[in-house]
């Protein structure tokens, strides 16, 4: 899947892609990072997220990354989910007083969603939510790849 790839070099991807997932019935605006890059950098010297928006973490494999609050300037929740498309974990509120404690899921995940804080407890998140999209986001990025490459 090569979404910001492709709305780097098409940019017009951009406008005609909103990429959203849904969890216990609560759509979310999400950016994708999905290279080494992107998911170093993931929200750090940003000032703000979006209401209602999240940066999704794609990893190659299943594994328990660690994350950390470095550079941040807001307080984020982070939801783990496995390659099934489950809520595994989750930190809430973490504040970037927490840098360096470092924050790993107790399973192999295979996304991590970061969101505004007190996002998952407004939306009544919970272990166990079944997240909707994840299969959308992968096949419309394998579309994309077929139809411009």
């Amino acid at each position: 899947m090569k979404i910001l790839l492709l709305s780097i070099i098409f940019p017009a991807i951009t406008t005609l892609i909103a990429p959203q997932l849904e969890i216990n019935n609560s759509p979310i605006n999400i950016e994708i990072a999905q290279t080494n890059i992107q998911r170093q950098r993931g929200l750090s010297f940003r000032e703000s997220l979006p209401q209602n928006t999240g940066m999704l973490f794609i990893f190659d494999n299943p594994s328990k990354p660690n994350f950390w609050m470095k550079d941040m300037n807001f307080s984020i929740d982070i939801i783990w989910i496995n390659k099934n498309g489950y809520v595994i974990g989750m930190e809430e509120n973490i504040s970037p007083d927490t840098y360096p404690n470092k924050f790993s899921p107790q399973e192999p995940a295979l996304y991590v969603l970061e969101t505004n804080a007190d996002w998952a407890s407004r939306h009544q998140i919970n272990i166990g939510d079944k997240v909707e999209g994840l299969i959308t986001l992968k096949l419309l990025g394998l579309f994309m790849l077929s139809y411009f490459f």
